[in-house]
């Protein structure tokens, strides 16, 4: 589903309206001076693809365990070179 896009003047000015679409599964995107600034979109969609500070870092400790990057490279070695 696109988004439509709308102004912060007019997001605040009609607020409440929004937030009734949004409720029904409308998605506005919310520009200041024709720039993207925000997204309001149903909590549901939001949320699905949010993870956990905890889930996120075990999966990328999961993954380090399993996979090389490149040239044999592991996530610690990466992480490693930054660091130099």
């Amino acid at each position: 589903m696109g988004y439509e896009t709308v102004s912060a003047f007019s997001a605040k000015t009609h607020f409440s309206h929004l937030l009734a679409e949004v409720k029904n599964g409308k998605q506005y995107m919310i520009t200041k001076h024709n720039e993207p600034v925000a997204m309001l979109v149903p909590l549901e969609s939001s949320q699905q693809s949010v993870r956990t500070r905890k889930e996120t870092i075990d999966a990328l400790i999961e993954f380090g365990k399993k996979n090389t990057l490149g040239k044999n490279l592991t996530l610690n070695d990466l992480k490693n070179e930054g660091r130099r």
